[in-house]
């Protein structure tokens, strides 16, 4: 189904919320803040006001244009509220100054992962600190951790939701304050139900521990990136391929699709609907709410619900309901590079991809000109924020990508089947080593492409403010150019003179 943006209800929400969210962060941390937002509110009903005063066209049309009013003010005032309660989240509270606190209680927030020098991180809510002497008092925030790689095992074993108490001391970096830890002692064990998901977790890792492919497998599937060699994972960075392992659409479209096709023709599409939701509520419970997964998985529960209830939709709406929603459910996510890359390329595979592909449809098999078209209009979306975040642009990712992810998409289906052999041993025991074969295969492949597109030189972005305006311009002139060349492309000329 073709894409087009118009201007409804929807988009003037998710335009204001975005607006408010990302553009008033400055002025949030001054002490105008409210008499700023209230004004650009009142100057919106204004024009609200005058409009229905001094049009005296299409009553339609006046209604129209005052919901779209109504509805930007509304999504304003979302981003702005979500704005104020991810800074008051981020916000660290503690009964004694920082450089008196020696240590700090709360319970671990995600799961603790390794890196590459063996020590560990993850983030606690905190509510307790102590300091000198004994004393402790109450602490308030989120705040990352640095375990030791002596403490990594006993955390990854009672995983996340467990209460510990850290000993160590405060360190400053460029985010904020982080907590160094010099010892660490579990204090209670998660509840029942997140004990259940970290030892599921913890026996899936173990199936896939020994295999050489078997850490790109579990960065795949459950987005564990511990066992991922660290090179690997450098060359799909330096590729312009990192997204392929940051959980999102791409992985809960494969791990669903396969549950529907198993599901839709014993139970018909309704039932097949309702259990699919239900299991990607659970899959991103299972794999931890990172934001680009939560993304994709709003998207498709709102899809689910729009398919249950036969209403109509188009992606685009549902992107922009998802910005929404997952801006009140989760205000801190709004502030990540994965939140911000992973909507921003969504919406420009639908609406700069959509262009492209008009143009180069018919010169290329499909197979290839889909991709080509969503992978140009991703990188058109996303140039501006990744030269911000990285200081430069890996070009070679969007003919990369072309092979990679169709490859990473058979490599993901045969762990997933390797995975449910492994349930039956007799089945095991026979179909064990042609999987290994084929995986071993896949893995190959992909390493070697990683490291020639990661060899090929990245596009610096010198002059960053003419960078930026450039970028920011040059999607919408592509997808203008492109429209024009499509829509003249197509003109017959009169045989008339």
């Amino acid at each position: 189904m073709k894409q087009k943006l118009k201007l409804n209800t929807i988009f003037s929400a998710a335009f204001g919320a975005a607006l408010s969210y990302y553009g008033f962060t400055p002025v949030l941390r001054s002490r105008f803040a409210i008499p700023v937002v209230f004004t650009v509110l009142a100057l919106i009903m204004l024009l609200v006001v005058l409009n229905i005063i001094f049009n005296n066209g299409n009553s339609y049309q006046n209604g129209r244009r005052k919901l779209f009013f109504i509805a930007f003010a509304a999504g304003f005032l979302l981003g702005f509220f979500s704005l104020t309660a991810a800074r008051r989240a981020a916000i660290l509270r503690f009964g004694l100054p920082d450089n008196e606190i020696t240590g700090i209680a709360g319970q671990l927030l995600d799961d603790p992962r390794s890196s590459t020098s063996g020590r560990g991180l993850a983030t606690l809510n905190l509510n307790e600190s102590a300091g000198h002497g004994g004393v402790r008092t109450s602490a308030k925030g989120h705040i990352t951790v640095f375990f030791t790689e002596e403490a990594m095992p006993r955390l990854k074993e009672f995983g996340r939701g467990s209460k510990v108490f850290v000993e160590g001391n405060f360190i400053t970096a460029k985010n904020g304050l982080l907590f160094k830890a010099k010892s660490t002692h579990i204090t209670a064990p998660p509840s029942s139900l997140n004990a259940l998901r970290t030892k599921l977790r913890r026996g899936l890792t173990s199936i896939f521990n020994n295999e050489r492919w078997g850490g790109l497998a579990l960065a795949l599937l459950l987005g564990i990136k511990d066992n991922l060699d660290g090179e690997m994972a450098e060359r799909y960075r330096d590729a312009g391929c990192s997204y392929i392992l940051a959980l999102s659409g791409m992985h809960l479209a494969i791990v669903s699709s396969i549950v529907a096709f198993l599901l839709k023709k014993p139970l018909g599409v309704r039932p097949a609907t309702i259990i699919g939701a239900l299991f990607i509520v659970l899959y991103i419970y299972l794999v931890g709410a990172q934001p680009s997964l939560v993304r994709a998985g709003i998207a498709a529960l709102l899809g689910a619900l729009a398919l249950f209830c036969s209403f109509p939709t188009s992606a685009l709406h549902l992107l922009a309901l998802s910005f929404l929603t997952q801006l009140v459910i989760d205000p801190g996510s709004g502030g990540t590079i994965s939140f911000i890359l992973s909507y921003l390329a969504l919406a420009g595979i639908l609406i700069f991809g959509e262009p492209v592909d008009g143009v180069i449809k018919g010169r290329l098999p499909e197979f290839i000109s889909k991709p080509l078209s969503a992978s140009l209009g991703a990188f058109l979306a996303t140039m501006a924020v990744t030269a911000v975040f990285f200081g430069n642009l890996r070009v070679a990712g969007i003919i990369a990508g072309l092979v990679m992810v169709p490859l990473t998409t058979v490599f993901m289906i045969t762990s997933i089947v390797f995975l449910a052999v492994q349930i039956i041993p007799p089945l095991a025991a026979i179909m064990e080593k042609p999987f290994e074969f084929t995986l071993s295969l896949l893995y190959m492949m992909l390493e070697k492409i990683a490291a020639f597109a990661a060899s090929l030189p990245a596009l610096p972005v010198k002059n960053f403010y003419i960078f930026m305006a450039v970028s920011c311009f040059l999607p919408f002139f592509t997808s203008f150019l492109c429209g024009w060349y499509v829509k003249n492309r197509n003109i017959v000329k009169s045989f008339i003179k």
